[in-house]
Formats: C-alpha cells, sequence, structure tokens
C-alpha cells in the first residue's frame, strides 16, 4: 500500500516522467496541448475512475470523491473543473450508488494510483459520502492534505450509533472497510474537517478530531449539511479549497455575514435550527425564501414537508411535483409523494406511486404497511360516502311524507300498465293529427 513516502520516488533515469506517463495511459491523437484528457482507468459496475491530465502532467494532483446522490457515472467529478482550472490534474472516482464507496479496497485504488506519475503535491478532496471516503483513501494515495467537507466518520450503527440521518443506506450496504478512525490514526496526512456545528456532523468531527492530532477542525456556523453548498452560494468556496490546500486557515466569518441572505444554503441551515426550536412559521418562510433562489431538491423537500406539517398538503405537493424532474427518486421519496398525492384526493395516482415505491425496494415492510392503511382509509371512504347517501335519501323520503303523506311503493305491474297506456295515448293523438291535417 502506498505510503507518504510515496510521493518522493522519482521514476528511472531511464524512462523520463512524460514518457513514463504515455506508456500507462497512451495519449488521444490530436489533442491541442494543454487541453484536458480523460481517462478511464477503472471501473466495478458501481465506481469508476478517470484520471484527467494534460500533454504534460501538472505538478500537483487533486484525488476527489462524488457525494451522496451523485450518482451519473457519466458527469464530470467532484470539483473536476475547479481543479483542473486551478492548475490540478484530477483523479476522480464516482460512484452510482450511495455505498460509501464500500465496493472499492484500499488495495485496488494503491494499485491504479502506481500507474500515475509523481506529484510534488497530492490532496484528497470529498463532500459527505465523498469527504468519508477523501478521509479513508488519502494515506493510499500519499495525500498530504485532505479537505472533507460534512463528512461522516461511519454509517455504520456499529461505530456511529448516534448517525439516524442513513438508517435505510447502511442497512443496505455490506461494509468492508476497517475503521475510518484506525485508519486516520496510522496515517500522516493533515486532515482539514469543514461542517456546520449546528448539525449532527458535529459528532462526526468530534469524533475524527479524537482519532487523529493531524485533524483540524473547521467549523462554519448555520452552512448547514454540506457545508459546500453554502460556501459556493457565496462564491467562498474555490478560496477556501485553495488556502487549506496551502495549509493556509481561511477567514471566513466577516465575508459569510456579507452575503448571508444571498445563500440558499444559509436559509436553509437557519430554517432547520428553526425547525430544531419548534419555529414552524419562521422555517417556512425561510424554506419559502430559499426555494425562490435555488434548484436545490433538498430544500425544495424540506419546504414540502414542512407546509405539510402547517397542514397545507396542496401547496406541499405542489412544490414537490416543481421540483420532480431533478429528484434522484428513492422508495422513500415515491412513499413521500403518494402521501401527498392521498390527501389531495388523488387515490389511484396515490396507488401507482406507493406500487413505485414497493419497486424500488420490496424488502421494506413498512413500504406495505403504508399501502394497506390507505386501501383501508379508501375503502372506508367510500363505505363513508355509500352511509351518507343512504341517510339523505331516507332524511328526503320522511320530509315528502311529512309534506304529502305516506308514500306508497308502486309494484313493477303497475308501473309497466301506466307505460303502456302512456304510449298508446301518445299513438292516439299522433293519428288524430294526421287525419286532421295537423301535422
Amino acid at each position: 500500500m502506498a505510503t507518504k513516502q510515496r510521493k518522493s520516488r522519482t521514476p528511472p533515469a531511464e524512462l523520463p516522467l512524460v514518457e513514463m506517463r504515455q506508456a500507462a495511459l497512451p495519449m488521444s491523437p490530436g489533442v491541442p496541448t494543454g487541453e484536458p484528457v480523460r481517462h478511464g482507468l477503472y471501473g466495478n459496475g458501481h465506481t469508476g475512475i478517470e484520471y484527467i491530465t494534460r500533454d504534460r502532467p501538472a505538478s500537483k494532483l487533486a484525488v476527489t470523491f462524488s457525494r451522496y446522490g451523485s450518482n451519473d457515472l457519466s458527469k464530470p467529478g467532484f470539483g473536476e473543473e475547479f481543479l483542473l482550472a486551478h492548475g490540478y490534474d484530477v483523479l476522480t472516482l464516482k460512484c452510482n450508488v450511495n455505498n460509501w464507496y464500500q465496493d472499492l479496497s484500499a488495495e485496488t485504488l494503491a494499485s491504479i494510483f502506481e500507474k500515475l506519475p509523481r506529484y510534488q503535491k497530492t490532496i484528497t478532496y470529498g463532500s459527505t459520502m465523498g469527504g468519508y471516503a477523501a478521509m479513508y483513501f488519502a494515506h493510499v494515495v500519499g495525500a498530504d492534505v485532505c479537505i472533507a467537507l460534512s463528512p461522516q466518520i461511519s454509517i455504520d450503527p456499529g461505530i456511529a450509533p448516534f448517525e439516524p440521518r442513513w438508517v435505510a443506506d447502511s442497512a443496505r450496504i455490506n461494509f468492508t472497510h476497517k475503521p475510518l478512525s484506525e485508519v486516520m490514526a496510522h496515517a500522516s496526512v493533515t486532515y482539514y474537517v469543514i461542517f456546520d456545528p449546528q448539525t449532527p456532523d458535529r459528532q462526526h468531527a468530534d469524533a475524527m478530531l479524537a482519532s487523529s492530532n493531524n485533524v483540524i477542525l473547521v467549523p462554519v456556523m448555520y452552512s448547514g449539511h454540506p457545508s459546500d453548498m453554502m460556501l459556493d452560494d457565496m462564491g467562498m468556496l474555490a478560496g477556501t479549497v485553495d488556502s487549506l490546500a496551502e495549509g493556509v486557515f481561511p477567514q471566513l466569518r466577516l465575508a459569510i455575514r456579507a452575503n448571508r441572505r444571498n445563500s440558499a444554503g444559509y436559509l436553509f441551515a437557519l430554517a432547520q435550527r428553526c425547525l430544531g426550536k419548534k419555529r414552524m412559521v419562521v422555517a417556512e418562510k425561510l424554506l419559502a425564501q430559499a426555494s425562490e433562489i435555488t434548484d436545490r431538491t433538498d430544500i425544495h423537500l424540506a419546504y414540502s414537508q414542512v407546509l405539510l406539517q402547517q397542514g397545507k398538503p396542496e401547496r406541499a405537493l405542489e412544490i414537490l411535483n416543481s421540483a420532480w424532474s431533478r429528484f434522484h427518486v428513492d422508495s422513500h421519496l415515491s412513499a413521500y409523494r403518494a402521501h401527498l398525492l392521498y390527501l389531495n384526493g388523488q387515490a389511484e395516482e396515490a396507488l401507482d406511486a406507493f406500487e413505485g415505491a414497493i419497486a424500488r425496494q420490496p424488502d421494506f415492510l413498512p413500504f406495505y404497511k403504508g399501502e394497506r392503511l390507505m386501501f383501508k382509509e379508501i375503502v372506508q371512504r367510500y363505505q363513508n360516502e355509500g352511509r351518507v347517501r343512504n341517510a339523505a335519501l331516507a332524511r328526503a323520503r320522511a320530509e315528502l311524507e311529512l309534506e304529502h303523506g305516506k308514500v306508497e311503493t308502486v309494484s313493477r305491474p303497475a308501473m309497466i300498465g301506466a307505460a303502456l297506456l302512456l304510449v298508446g295515448i301518445i299513438i292516439l293523438l299522433i293519428s288524430l293529427s294526421i287525419v286532421f291535417r295537423l301535422v
């Protein structure tokens, strides 16, 4: 496995650096000098690794990891474009499932990393799930610095029993990695952990600080989860990453204060704080403001949920539907939408949505219970409607009897006889009209 000493190694004298790189990764013909070229290095069906460099490698490398929910392997990697613009070559790891990179071993990444040229400086960089991976694999690539935004020390309940946010994910993940605390304890990497101390991320940060003397906490109040969203809103993320990569602690407080009302992430974090204090009206207003200036699906979902709690299911469904095309739809989100559809009187659409939730996660018992409850309520509603209709008819009959005396029921033969008599009278009138030329 690679260690920090690996960075100082030089290529063999008979094989120049550029030739060594091209031997491992042939360049595409006709690419102008300086234009980044992407090379696919690894894929296992869930995790893909790509290397982006130019004709001549840079002096520094950034190894990045995609965040939770970024499940499209065809898109650029996390921070890729920014890092290329700031003079880095990039090794980007992307995942199409939210598995905290448990399908990738340190040994596999080390074998891939051996194919790359040597760099004077290496950093790892990631957010949320990617922040965890940036910390876990930092020693594998011999990183000088790891910049982790809102990372988790683990979502395994056996390691982090205080973490409630990804229970469904942790239930299906096969955890194969060593505990991050053990990895960090023996690594000579400087770990910068950026987080909002008002969120559950604080417990993860404290656990990381207790695991290694190389951890430096960067608390950013009301940045929410993940913290990079707010910093990016304010145009401060790039500068923060640049400073930390050079070992300079950024001064963020005054800049955040000046830009906070223009940040959906900041408004979202404030709203979450208000929700924790049961200040629902204020939270609803903050989320309304945030949703107007961003297309972030997590903010629209939170706004929809608050509207539902405030007794506004119609508006809640409207907000959810406005962002639906941008969601990475999972089973729980489908079930939530089914609930909203039902509350808005769209029973058939609600049942279809519940079917979608069950199809996505057929082993999750609460979905079956929820669908059965919905069926029961629908049947009960129709039964109640039948009772109301019958009661209304009974009341109308009673009122008619009070006004006109008892209403006798008419037998079927009598009704047929009356109808035949009426038809005979009509035929007679038509015949008389023809006779007297009245038609």
